[in-house]
């Protein structure tokens, strides 16, 4: 079945302020200088793990060749878990711009998306993962020549 839309979370602490542009990581853009990464990574994504997916950006984001070699590509199982992600990375990791990650909805089973309980959990991440390394193979243009699931 389709799992309803995920309400964000109440902060414990107000959001963290936007950096001056000095503390900005580089744009991606200027990091990569045309060159398409070759690595590829597929990480399946689901609240309420979306503090760490936010901490792993804002650190990802931080470090140049991290951002020169591998594409970061988010796998979430709804498209309003895409919002609520959005919404929670611009108050955790205000230096996280859109262009450091891709968010990738992964396709419905036939079947609906099992139980999420038990090894089931696995199942879906297993299954998003590799709708996310599907994602990268089905590129055209800057398609990596690694994938990475995680």
């Amino acid at each position: 079945g389709t799992r309803p839309p995920v309400k964000l979370p109440k902060l414990k602490s107000k959001c963290k302020p936007r950096p001056s542009p000095e503390e900005m990581p580089l744009p991606v853009d200027d990091v990569r200088q045309g060159e398409a990464p070759k690595v590829g990574l597929s990480m399946a994504l689901h609240p309420p793990k979306f503090h760490s997916a936010g901490a792993f950006l804002e650190q990802y984001a931080a470090c140049p060749g991290a951002v020169k070699a591998m594409s970061v590509f988010i796998v979430f199982t709804i498209p309003d878990d895409v919002a609520v992600f959005r919404e929670a990375l611009a108050c955790r990791a205000p230096t996280v711009t859109d262009d450091v990650w891709t968010p990738v909805v992964a396709k419905k089973p036939a079947s609906g998306w099992i139980t999420p309980s038990g090894s089931g959990n696995q199942i879906i991440a297993a299954y998003k993962k590799w709708h996310g390394l599907a994602h990268m193979m089905d590129m055209e243009e800057g398609a990596p020549e690694y994938g990475l699931l995680v």
